[in-house]
This record gives structure tokens, C-alpha cells and sequence, in this order.
């Protein structure tokens, strides 16, 4: 029996509601329908319209209209528009009265176009996008008039994280947990292939990853809608099952964002793998003038491994936080940061390239405080033996500064 809404999960409810999340994306977040979720934002008082589908029979004109249409051999996008209904309700019109479900759009009449772009080397995707067609319709319609679909391509070293063993491997396996995809497909719903995207300024880290995989695709570049706008983005497709079935192995499943689990690996891999993770899911940013912040977002499970790892690297005490449907912990200070950043990024092997100049700037950073203080706890026995000698000699340039102005204040 699942267990009944906290308070603090209607609250959650009402916060996701306001930010624009669906009712079906809350439900799935706390593990409820999303009529659940509706009832909860009723007893709050948020009023809704009448809901998008009555379940009501469709009229006898209606249905009328719909099987003489099928029945003159319109495509079902025709039937559609005409009858102004679902292709939902079209099936279950034809199904009702016995007709051939069989669902053909217009692709069919361009079968021979379709048959001849895909031999000439297109893609399923870019005939697709030619014709204003769906990806799926287009490979139906090749296979139909005889056509054999090819392969994805693979990659030259499917064993590569077979055994992860080198720094390289590390962290192309954390990258991959934080911003790579494992695509199910019908034949295998566990898991088909790794699918990785990110923005268009990041393509030469893509194409980084394809050397170290061997992958035999390219990296595509493509446009799409985000938030409204379009977005420059480039993606790597590798389509080994051995390299997939290893991921699958690591932690790396379909539909990871909340679920997935951290690598435990040997002490002087980590720094790598974290590395990866940071390159994938996190930032290095100026907090103030002379502080830097280290950030990362994921699972919980993810989060909380890294706060734990860098705590023993750095001290730090941050504490994860959940917030919008995702962990995040957020790592300052002025000793903390340059040594968990010297950790992960000093003479890195591979890194992203713009973080890795961040990580660069903040260890190369050299600036004094403004006056003597007392050194940081976290600082070790060697920083705090130069951090008094500094302060020493910061109180006596301070000390004959003050003597001299006291002196030419005398003489006038």
C-alpha cells in the first residue's frame, strides 16, 4: 500500500505546479498518478478546466464519416483532419466495425523517393526531416518495398569499458553517467545503444570521445527548440551492444537521471571519474573576487558519494540539497576549492576544455589577504607555517608604515 501525501509532498506539489511542471512529470517525481496530483492541487485550490478526453463514444456521424473516408483510401492524417478526431479514436472506430487496422500515411506515395535517398546513403532521420515525415514511418516504408535498414555503426573498441583501468577510461565513464544516454528501442527495451548530446561549443569533446571509442559514425551537427529558441547541438551515436551491455553493467541504464549509482572504483581512479561527472553535470564558478565554487547536479546517490570523496580531499562540509526534481551540492572556500580542483583537474589527461581553463585560472590564482588572519582549518601544517610567515612579514611592512607616517607627522 503506498504510502500517504506528507505535507511536505503537497508542498512539493504546489511549488512544481507554479513552476510549470505537468501533472504527469510531478506524479513521477514522488511515485503518484497524476490524477492524484490534480486532486491535491483542487484541495489547494488551483481550479482546473474540464479534463482533455470525456471517454465518450464517438457520434454515429462521426463514425460514419470516418469509415467512408477509410474506405475511399485516405491516408489516416487525412482521416484525422477531416473528422477532427484522435488516431486513438480512429483505431478503435475501425476496430469497432471490422475493418483492416492497417495504418498507412501518405509516406506511401513517396515510397520511391524514400527507397532511392536511402540507398544513396541519407538517414532515416534526414529523409524524414526532407519529407515532413516520422523517422519510424520512413523505415516502415523502406523495409515495405524491400529495402534491408542498416546497422548503426560501432565503434573499434567495444571491450573499452570492459574493465575500466586507466584514468582515460575513468573518466569518459563518469562523463558518460552524467550526460550520455543508453536508447531503448522495440528489439532490445533494456537498453540498444549509447547516445551522447551536448552544445554545439563542446563538438571537439565529442569528437574526443569518438578516438578513445573508435566509434565509426561522426559526430552530427543539428538544430533544435529549446525553451523556444533554437539550439546549435552536436551528438555521437555508437551502436556496440558489448559497449552498451558494459554500461548497463557500470550503472550507466535507460532513464538514469534520478536512479543512477556512483562508480566505486580504486582510490587513484576516483579523481577521474569525478572529473567526468563535473565536466558532464557540474561548474566551476567566481563566487566573490577571491572564491571559487565547485558544482554538481544528479542523483542523490551520485551527489552525496562526491560530497563524501571531496570532504576527505579538501574538508569540506557542504551538504547535498534537493531542489526542482534534482540533487545538487555546492562546494566553497578559499583553501577548499583550489584543493579539490588541484584533485580533479592538475595535469589532467582528458578534461573539458573550457573547464579545464577555469581549473587552470583558479590553481595559477596567487592572492594574498588584505590583512593577517588566522589560517583555515582546513589548511594542512605546511600552508599554515606560510601562511604565518606571510602574515608576519604583512604586520611589519604594517608596523614601519604606521612609524613612518607617525614620524613625518612629528616633524610638521
Amino acid at each position: 500500500m503506498a504510502r500517504r501525501l506528507t505535507p511536505e509532498d503537497k508542498q512539493h506539489i504546489l511549488k512544481r505546479h507554479q513552476e510549470g511542471a505537468s501533472l504527469r512529470a510531478i506524479g513521477r517525481e514522488i511515485g503518484r498518478p497524476d490524477i492524484t496530483i490534480r486532486r491535491v492541487l483542487e484541495a489547494r485550490g488551483v481550479a482546473f478546466g474540464p479534463p482533455k478526453t470525456t471517454n465518450q463514444r464517438t457520434s454515429p456521424e462521426t463514425e460514419a464519416l470516418v469509415l467512408r473516408l477509410y474506405d475511399q483510401g485516405c491516408t489516416w492524417e487525412q482521416i484525422n483532419e477531416q473528422a477532427r478526431i484522435t488516431s486513438v479514436t480512429l483505431g478503435k472506430i475501425l476496430k469497432r466495425n471490422g475493418r483492416e487496422y492497417d495504418r498507412r500515411s501518405d509516406a506511401e506515395g513517396n515510397a520511391e523517393i524514400i527507397t532511392a535517398l536511402y540507398e544513396a546513403g541519407h538517414s532515416t532521420r534526414a529523409i524524414a526531416e526532407m519529407l515532413g515525415h516520422g523517422k519510424t514511418t520512413v523505415g516502415g516504408v523502406i523495409v515495405r518495398h524491400g529495402g534491408t535498414m542498416r546497422q548503426m555503426p560501432g565503434c573499434e573498441y567495444p571491450d573499452y569499458f570492459d574493465q575500466i583501468d586507466t584514468p582515460e577510461k575513468a573518466y569518459w565513464l563518469g562523463f558518460i553517467s552524467a550526460d550520455g544516454c543508453i536508447v531503448t528501442t522495440a528489439q532490445h527495451p533494456e537498453g540498444s545503444h549509447l547516445a551522447i548530446q551536448l552544445g554545439a561549443r563542446d563538438k571537439d569533446h565529442l569528437v574526443k570521445l569518438k578516438a578513445a571509442l573508435g566509434a565509426t559514425a561522426s559526430v552530427h551537427d543539428r538544430t533544435a527548440e529549446t525553451f523556444g529558441k533554437p539550439t546549435r547541438l552536436a551528438s555521437l551515436s555508437v551502436g556496440s551492444r558489448r559497449l552498451t551491455k558494459a554500461l548497463l553493467v557500470l550503472g550507466v541504464t535507460p532513464r538514469k537521471s534520478a536512479t543512477m549509482q556512483p562508480w566505486d572504483g580504486p582510490a587513484d581512479l576516483m579523481p577521474h571519474y569525478w572529473r567526468g561527472m563535473v565536466d558532464g553535470d557540474g561548474s566551476l564558478a567566481r563566487k566573490t573576487e577571491s572564491v571559487w565554487t565547485v558544482f554538481l547536479c544528479g542523483s542523490e546517490a551520485c551527489v552525496r558519494a562526491f560530497a563524501a570523496w571531496a570532504a576527505g580531499i579538501c574538508g569540506t562540509t557542504a551538504k547535498p540539497y534537493y531542489k526542482t526534481g534534482c540533487w545538487y551540492i555546492s562546494i566553497s572556500g578559499r583553501y577548499q576549492v583550489p584543493k579539490l580542483v588541484r584533485a580533479l583537474y592538475a595535469d589532467a589527461p582528458v578534461s573539458l576544455d573550457r573547464k579545464q581553463e577555469t581549473a587552470d585560472r583558479i590553481l595559477a590564482a596567487e592572492e594574498p589577504r588584505r590583512k593577517p588572519g588566522s589560517p583555515s582549518r582546513f589548511a594542512s601544517e605546511e600552508e599554515k607555517r606560510a601562511h604565518h610567515r606571510k602574515s608576519g612579514r604583512e604586520r611589519q611592512r604594517r608596523y614601519i608604515e604606521r612609524k613612518r607616517r607617525q614620524a613625518a607627522e612629528s616633524s610638521t
